[in-house]
């Protein structure tokens, strides 16, 4: 189980912290070819976002794990938009399961 816990209760509280959430981001793509086939330009603009609301220069990020519609083409898009969000020539590792 995960709980989520404003950071000042969970220290308040004395609880176990393993992970501070630092800023998030959400995004709607409008058209694109279809539900598992997701705007590239979308995905890369919500991750910079993200990244923006938490303060954090994308050249510190060493690993993103997200969730997609599962098919290999989206994955692989998504893979290499996060890639190109954080890391510019970085290559992307995906993994299908």
């Amino acid at each position: 189980m995960v709980a989520l816990r404003r950071l000042r209760d969970a220290l308040r509280d004395g609880d176990p912290i393993w992970a501070v959430i630092r800023g998030s981001a959400l995004a709607q793509d409008g058209r694109s070819a279809g539900l598992t086939a997701p705007s590239g330009q979308a995905q890369e603009a919500v991750i910079r976002a993200a990244l923006a609301a938490a303060r954090v220069d994308p050249e510190a990020v060493a690993h993103v794990e997200a969730h997609g519609s599962g098919t290999p083409s989206a994955t692989r898009s998504s893979s290499r938009r996060s890639a190109r969000s954080t890391a510019p020539g970085a290559a992307p590792a995906w993994s299908p399961r």
